[in-house]
């Protein structure tokens, strides 16, 4: 569909995706490192204390992404997609303070 779009694409990743797979398409289409903020994350140690404290003091951080249906542009729903303001570590994915499943 995006090919038919006119959009170039480079691969494909299933959700959840491993940062390896995303840097390997990158490079592959780019042959430049990934910038820091998009590497692996460092595996920090969170407790359940520590997203208590991150709620209260309200260090999360909501972002909307629209979801445009792609024959008419027209805005079809939005993914809201939550990040952590963490006050030592900067911004953190949600795979650094959810449960791997």
């Amino acid at each position: 569909m995006a090919r038919a779009a006119g959009l170039h694409v480079v691969g494909r990743l299933p959700k959840p995706f491993a940062h390896d797979d995303f840097e390997a398409i990158l490079h592959r289409e780019t042959m430049a490192p990934l910038p820091q903020f998009l590497r692996k994350s460092v595996k920090l140690n969170i407790s359940e204390a520590d997203l208590r404290c991150a709620i209260v003091s309200k260090q999360f951080v909501l972002h909307y992404q629209p979801k445009i249906d792609i024959k008419s542009g027209a805005v079809a729903g939005v993914e809201v997609l939550v990040r952590w303001q963490h006050p030592l570590h900067g911004v953190l994915f949600p795979e650094a303070f959810l449960p791997q499943m």
